[in-house]
C-alpha cells in the first residue's frame, strides 16, 4: 500500500492535519516497528554471495560510518515493488571474519568460532565454513548521523575481510507515492499509532488505548513475525572428534 492510500483512510480521524504531518507520524510508526534485530530486517545485499557486505577499512583508522562509500556493496537500497529506495543502516549487529581463510593470532580480537553451515565432508569448498566475531563498539544512527562502528585494534587496509551485518531503516516517506515497508496486516498497526498520536496531541495526554495496543501488542508481534521463516545461519559450533 502507498502512503497516499493509508492517509486517505486516516484523514477522517485526523481533522486539521495535513499530509506532511501525517506522513511524519506514519514514518514514526514504521520506524518503531522496525526497531528490532530480527532476521527479516537485516540488510545483506546481493553482491557478496549471500553474506553481508564487506566493510572497507584503512590502516590506522578505527572508526567507520556504515554508509555506501565504506561498504563493498556500494549504495544501501531496499527494493519495494521493483523500485529501489535508498535506506540507511540503523544499527550494526556484528562484524565478523571468515576463519577458514583468515586468522590473525597477534591480536586479541578474534572471537569464539561460529558455524554458518554444518560442514559437508564431501565438499571442495574451503571458505566461509566458520566465522568469528570481531569485538567492536557501535553507535546507532541518529536523525543526522549514520550508524558507526569502532574497532579495538587497527583493522588494517582491507576490502574483503570484515563482513558487516546491520539492520536497516525503512525508506523516508518524502512523498505520498512511496510504499510502506511492512506486511499488509501491519497497516492496522500504523493506523493505531497515528490515530493514537493525533488523540494525544488533541487531548494533551501522553498515552491512550490505541498507543497502548501499539506498544503492547503490535510491536511484539512484528518482532516475532520478522524472526520467523527459513534462516540459514547456525551460530553453534559443532562438536568434532579430534
Amino acid at each position: 500500500m502507498s502512503v497516499k492510500t493509508l492517509l486517505d483512510r486516516l484523514r477522517p480521524y485526523c481533522p486539521g492535519w495535513g499530509d506532511p504531518d501525517l506522513r511524519t507520524l506514519v514514518q514514526e510508526a514504521q520506524d518503531e516497528l522496525f526497531d528490532t534485530d530480527a532476521q527479516q530486517v537485516q540488510w545483506v545485499g546481493s553482491d557478496n554471495k549471500g553474506f553481508p557486505p564487506y566493510l572497507i577499512t584503512v590502516a590506522g583508522t578505527y572508526e567507520y560510518r556504515i554508509i555506501g562509500a565504506n561498504l563493498s556493496a556500494g549504495a544501501i537500497t531496499k527494493t519495494i515493488g521493483s523500485t529501489p529506495y535508498t535506506v540507511r543502516a540503523r544499527r550494526v549487529l556484528r562484524v565478523f571474519v571468515d576463519l577458514t581463510i583468515y586468522c590473525e593470532y597477534r591480536y586479541r580480537w578474534i572471537g569464539t568460532p561460529e558455524s554458518y553451515y554444518p560442514v559437508n565432508p564431501y565438499t571442495r569448498l574451503l571458505s566461509r565454513l566458520s566465522t568469528a566475531r570481531i569485538p567492536v563498539n557501535s553507535a546507532e544512527a541518529t536523525e543526522t548521523d549514520p550508524a558507526r562502528v569502532r574497532f579495538l585494534e587497527d583493522p588494517g587496509s582491507t576490502t574483503d575481510r570484515y563482513f558487516c551485518l546491520f539492520v536497516y531503516e525503512p525508506p523516508r516517506l518524502s512523498s505520498n507515492a512511496i510504499p510502506l515497508c511492512v506486511p499488509q496486516r501491519y497497516e492496522k498497526a500504523i493506523e493505531d499509532y497515528v490515530r493514537g498520536r493525533v488523540l494525544c496531541f488533541g487531548n494533551g495526554t501522553v498515552s491512550n488505548d490505541l498507543l497502548d495496543k501499539f506498544e503492547a501488542y503490535w510491536k511484539g508481534k512484528f518482532k516475532d513475525d520478522m524472526a520467523k521463516g527459513a534462516q540459514a545461519t547456525d551460530t553453534k559450533t559443532p562438536s568434532r572428534i579430534c
